[in-house]
């Protein structure tokens, strides 16, 4: 009873496993090879590891590298462990702890790598007294305990990094006889086990409770399975696969269930080839959790990657018989299964179902005779041929060719040049041609031109499914119908829009055009007409041909691949050569659609089909990383390397720097692209599109944080930017201390120059003043003068005369007249003296009439003397001290003309310009040579008196030339 129940459950294991295996055999996969010729300083990795950041590290008989999905950096074991006990520089494990450093055994010493600064530390432990390398395969780290694995010393022990102590857990394992150094598959379960690979069976090792359990083992304890040996081994979740030389077995630990599966395949990879098989059957095979397959073999590593190229390729590469002629001129279906692929000189017939080519006949017309396909209604097919229109009679196999005669003259010489065919039924094809528009009558064969069009070129003639008719000529659109050789439009030409060839789609009710300035789309219902453009995300404008799949997608083929539109999300998908493009240039009019829905589209390389449903997008995101920093093109020194540092500080002279950058992406195969920018110098992301370096220049001192943000090769944006901060200190002249002992210093300097401008008042204050008090000593002393020579000596006179009167012998008489006479006379000179220092007429009559009775006075005493005084009529807001010092100066120099210049005109005149009085003054009299020596207290004080004016004084005198002064006075 026991033994038909053992049997039912392992039967319902096997058939489980074959389940498992069919189901897993439908995943394919596309096969890259990480090797030498990307960078590996050798093809053959004896180990595989993928951290916490997204890198796959490998190790290398040179080397530790790393792998971030396109770049290789290697880490050089190169003079590491040179020594008598370590010798070699293999690197056969490689494990993570906590804070991201990995622990290796190179050449199966223990080792340490810091991530921070990208050296390798030898760990040692103390023994008695020296310290001895520890050796052993590091296999998992728990807090600061390292886990190894010894197959030389047959142990099993821990490192404590930090008390430096090693501890031997068990001894005399029989561990796998690893010759090769690659298939010992002893690993960490990630969670709390080791499982250790034995000669025999397979040993688990419990980390917490250090309990051991046996599989597939001799040994008491075995838990499940007969004694087997282990070739390789992987677990994944609760399943432990198991390979041996004869065959395969399933272990469903928890259950202790376990069966046989299918035997492993042939491992048969070829690198950028597309595989189909399980991947629980390939040999040493390592799965990280992302769908990617990694196969560690001799010949070195694979990446099995589930994203597939998204198109069939078919070009001289893999197919030979393109080697003379890859570029495609036209793709049509003969049968379900062949295809005709035409270039300019040959024909070929292509097997949808073993995608390769057809033997052909050269006797077969429609292979021997290059030209483009029209398939008729009835089977038969029309063909562009260099002679015109020929008729392909599928049941005779033979061929009518119909010329166009109208070539007669030089402007319709290439009416047999053919564009398109189309049917126009019942009996007609409307033919386009270099030289005008053709209907081809199919019963009388003969050709009819459309006079609308006359002699122009016309392209793009595509009829829709109620018979309208779009046709293009000389870059304006025309749609409507054709009555015989009669053009009937259905709305106004539309200019400025060309079309190269369309597609009619019945979806959305619009006509599809391609052209070298865009994708067009017409809509019938009002006959607008959308352009999509690069600025649409478009990888590029020149559209070659269009088709449109079931969805409603629109597929067109450009000058840089092929490109898909979502009309509903306005989402535009550009695929590139990394998606399997025969080349990124295509030609026109090569667009096919099969009858089952398949797409052909044909350029300058071969041509590409793929069913469009089948096309998915690459949703994986790629994470941005940092890979160099450098300043002025030379290389940076950081205190730590910078994928593993956050923050740089510059100095003020190294404001010119560049970033190098790349991602993490095993999906993308390389083509991803960048957006980067500067926060805080421009908040614009910068498109990179493929470009790997961030250059800067003489930034601005400032703290900046520097993001950048990747995409995957589908265009899809990981959002979370990396980030980099970078201050750029201020120069010395830019640092608060300076700009603070600038502050100082401008704060003195302003102070010495209030000092110095005090000073420079207090002079001139001084010099004013003693130019005050000369001029009133000099008043003083002409006052004196005045009074000595005329009114002193008048009463000197009068004393005398007074004198004599006591005396008898003088006439009373008339010594009293005298004296009255003296006396009248004193009395005028006197008033005049008062007078002169004080005018009444300035105050009473004005300015302009005092000098006016002045200049008259000296007249009459001057008879020889003329004055001419000329003047503009004197603003009464004059202010006092202007009026009274202009006085005095026309005084002064009227007096310095009567006693000096023996002059007989005198010209005046008093002006107000420009919000200023100027005093013109000219006399003819001998004049004086102008210096400071010669100038008396008249010219002195004349100055004197401009400067308390604030005015402005110019003399021109030289000796028998007369003088001239001109003053100009604020008004």
């Amino acid at each position: 009873m026991h033994l038909l129940r053992y049997i039912k459950v392992l039967c319902a294991v096997l058939a489980g496993g074959l389940l498992h295996y069919r189901a897993e055999a439908q995943k394919k996969y596309y096969v890259t090879q990480i090797d030498s010729e990307i960078g590996m300083p050798q093809s053959t990795v004896y180990a595989m590891m993928k951290d916490s950041k997204g890198f796959v590290w490998l190790g290398t008989a040179q080397s530790l590298s790393r792998f971030d999905g396109s770049r290789i950096r290697n880490f050089t074991t190169t003079g590491l462990g040179n020594t008598r006990k370590v010798s070699g520089r293999l690197v056969r494990a490689i494990v993570e702890d906590a804070d991201t450093h990995l622990w290796l055994s190179i050449n199966d010493a223990l080792v340490r790598f810091d991530r921070k600064t990208e050296r390798f530390t030898f760990l040692k432990q103390r023994i008695r007294e020296n310290l001895e390398y520890v050796f052993g395969w590091p296999i998992a780290v728990k807090g600061t305990k390292v886990w190894c694995i010894a197959p030389n010393t047959r142990e099993l022990f821990y490192y404590d990094y930090q008390t430096r102590k090693k501890r031997v857990i068990l001894t005399n394992i029989p561990y796998f006889n690893d010759t090769y150094l690659l298939l010992n598959r002893s690993s960490f379960d990630g969670k709390s086990g080791i499982w250790v690979h034995l000669m025999e069976g397979l040993m688990y090792f419990d980390l917490n409770t250090l309990r051991t359990s046996y599989f597939f083992s001799k040994h008491p304890q075995n838990m499940a399975g007969p004694p087997l040996s282990a070739n390789t081994f992987t677990v994944k979740n609760d399943t432990l696969l198991i390979e041996t030389s004869s065959g395969a077995l399933t272990l469903h630990i928890s259950s202790r269930r376990y069966g046989v599966t299918q035997k492993k395949l042939a491992l048969g990879i070829t690198p950028n080839s597309v595989i189909s098989f399980p991947p629980t059957s390939i040999v040493s095979s390592t799965d990280f959790g992302d769908g990617i397959i990694w196969v560690q073999h001799a010949n070195g590593v694979y990446k099995l990657s589930p994203v597939l190229p998204k198109f069939n390729k078919i070009t001289p590469a893999s197919h030979p018989e393109f080697n003379n002629n890859p570029s495609i001129h036209s793709i049509n279906s003969l049968s379900d299964t062949t295809i005709r692929i035409g270039t300019r000189q040959n024909n070929y017939l292509y097997n949808r179902r073993s995608k390769q080519f057809s033997q052909t006949s050269s006797a077969d017309i429609l292979i021997s005779m290059p030209g483009r396909l029209i398939p008729t209604s009835n089977g038969d097919y029309w063909l562009l041929s260099s002679k015109g229109l020929c008729l392909y009679t599928a049941r005779t196999r033979t061929t009518e060719c119909f010329t166009n005669p109208d070539t007669l003259t030089p402007e319709t010489k290439w009416a047999n040049s053919i564009f398109k065919v189309i049917e126009t039924p019942p009996n007609a094809l409307l033919v386009s041609t270099e030289s005008g528009l053709f209907v081809f009558n199919k019963q009388d064969k003969k050709y009819q031109r459309i006079p609308f069009f006359g002699n122009h070129p016309t392209r793009f003639p595509v009829k829709d499914h109620e018979g309208r008719l779009y046709i293009t000529m000389d870059s304006t659109l025309h749609i409507g119908r054709l009555k015989g050789t009669n053009w009937v439009p259905q709305t106004t030409p539309k200019q400025g829009y060309f079309f190269r060839n369309g597609f009619e789609d019945t979806l959305h009710q619009v006509i599809w055009g391609a052209a070298w300035n865009g994708l067009k789309m017409i809509r019938k219902k009002d006959w607008s007409i959308k352009v999509w453009t690069k600025k649409d995300g478009l990888i590029d404008s020149y559209i070659y041909d269009v088709l449109v799949d079931k969805k409603g997608d629109v597929w067109f083929s450009t000058n840089k691949g092929i490109s898909r539109l979502n009309l509903t999300t306005k989402k535009v998908d550009n695929f590139r050569l990394s998606d399997g493009l025969q080349s990124l240039e295509f030609n026109s009019s090569t667009a096919h659609i099969t009858a089952d829905g398949e797409f052909f589209f044909g350029g300058v390389r071969g041509f590409n089909h793929f069913y469009p449903e089948e096309i998915t997008i690459n949703k994986q995101l790629p994470v941005p990383i940092l890979t160099d920093f450098k300043v002025r093109e030379q290389p940076f020194e950081l205190p730590s390397k910078l994928g593993e540092t956050s923050d740089i500080q510059l100095s003020a002279e190294d404001n010119t720097f560049s970033i190098d950058y790349s991602a993490i992406d095993f999906f993308s195969s390389g083509q991803n692209t960048y957006q980067y920018r500067l926060v805080g110098l421009d908040d614009q992301w910068i498109n990179a599109d493929g470009q790997t370096t961030a250059r800067f220049g003489q930034v601005p001192p400032g703290s900046y944080t520097f993001e950048l943000k990747v995409a995957n090769n589908d265009g899809i944006w990981n959002n979370t930017p990396r980030q980099l901060r970078i201050v750029v200190p201020p120069p010395m002249t830019g640092t608060l201390w300076f700009r603070a002992l600038m502050i100082l210093l401008l704060l003195a300097g302003l102070y010495g120059l209030y000092r110095y401008q005090l000073f420079q008042v207090y002079q001139k204050q001084r010099l004013e003043l003693e130019v005050t008090m000369k001029t009133q000593e000099a008043e003083r002393q002409r006052f004196a003068i005045e009074l000595h020579d005329g009114i002193g000596a008048n009463l000197a006179t009068l004393k005398l005369y007074l004198s004599a009167l006591e005396n008898p012998k003088f006439p009373s008489k008339e010594l009293s007249q005298r004296a009255s006479l003296l006396l009248d006379t004193s009395f005028v000179e006197l008033r005049q003296l008062i007078h002169n220092l004080s005018p009444r007429t300035l105050t009473q009559l004005g300015l302009v009439e005092a000098i006016r009775k002045i200049t008259a006075d000296i007249c009459q005493s001057h008879q020889q003397l003329h004055i001419a005084f000329e003047h503009d009529e004197m603003p009464e807001s004059m202010e006092e001290i202007t009026r009274i010092n202009l006085y005095r100066i026309i005084q002064e120099l009227l007096q310095n003309t009567l006693k000096h210049a023996q002059a007989t005109q005198i010209s005046i005149e008093l002006r107000q310009l420009n919000h200023q009085f100027q005093l013109y003054y000219h006399d003819n009299g001998r004049g004086f040579l102008s210096t400071q020596t010669t100038r008396g207290n008249g010219l002195t004080n004349i100055e004197s008196r401009v400067m308390l004016l604030n005015g402005k004084l110019h003399i021109d005198t030289a000796p028998g030339q007369g003088f001239t002064i001109l003053l100009k006075i604020p008004s």
